[in-house]
């Protein structure tokens, strides 16, 4: 009876390792050219709220294989000069063998990290990475592994420049006198604005602005203070 179980036994492991091989050698014949190729991505503006932002993006990913890939789920983070603003995740989609296969994908992120990215952006002077990191993880039936892309991308601002684009301006007063008629009393012109960052933090971003004003009256201003007003939107 022992020897029968042990016989028994005997062919329940080889039948294993035989079904093994075969389903490691098919496995290595799937995983042979099995790495996806992300060919582009591109990002839009999803739904905005007061308290978030979602960044939809869509990925056209590549299958080089003979047999379709099953996708357990594809993940996004994205991050800007290393602060994570947004993670999402996509599950259950199938790419066809030898295609190329658009994925869809969002992230949400807070928006209270909209301070620390702005002031991090403002102190590299206006020139950031964003880099956004998807895992593909592939289902193969008894395990699953993930395939890591990054795709790193500058941003790059000058918001100060629209500055230069003021145009120049004349602030004139006149009044009428008699027999004289219209003459001028106060005049002054307004030749240019330049600008730059100051002292930023994630609360407050300090901008010093210089303009060049001409004094066209016969007399010299006396300029106790400049008020200036910034309006966005």
């Amino acid at each position: 009876m022992k020897r029968l179980v042990l016989i028994l036994v005997g062919i329940v492991v080889i039948t294993l390792v035989v079904v093994g091989i075969i389903i490691f050698g098919n496995l290595g014949e799937t995983l042979e050219g099995i790495t996806p190729e992300i060919r582009e991505v591109s990002l839009n503006w999803g739904k905005v709220t007061d308290d978030t932002t979602e960044i939809q993006g869509t990925a056209k990913v590549f299958n080089p294989n003979s047999v379709p890939i099953p996708i357990d789920s594809i993940s996004c983070e994205i991050t800007i000069n290393g602060i994570q603003i947004g993670h999402g995740e996509t599950i259950g989609l199938q790419i066809e063998k030898n295609k190329e296969f658009p994925v869809e994908f969002s992230a949400i992120f807070n928006n209270s990290k909209f301070a620390e990215v702005w002031a991090e952006h403002i102190m590299l002077s206006e020139k950031s990475e964003v880099s956004i990191k998807l895992g593909v993880t592939v289902d193969l039936g008894i395990s699953t592994i993930t395939i890591p892309f990054t795709i790193n991308q500058p941003f790059v601002t000058d918001l100060l420049s629209n500055l230069k684009q003021v145009n120049p301006a004349i602030v004139e007063k006149k009044i009428q006198l008699p027999i004289l008629g219209e003459k001028s009393i106060f005049k002054i012109s307004f030749e240019g604005l330049t600008g730059n960052w100051g002292t930023t933090t994630p609360q407050t971003s300090q901008i010093n602005l210089s303009a060049i004003i001409h004094n066209e009256n016969p007399y010299p201003l006396l300029v106790p203070k400049v008020k200036c007003t910034i309006e966005s939107n």
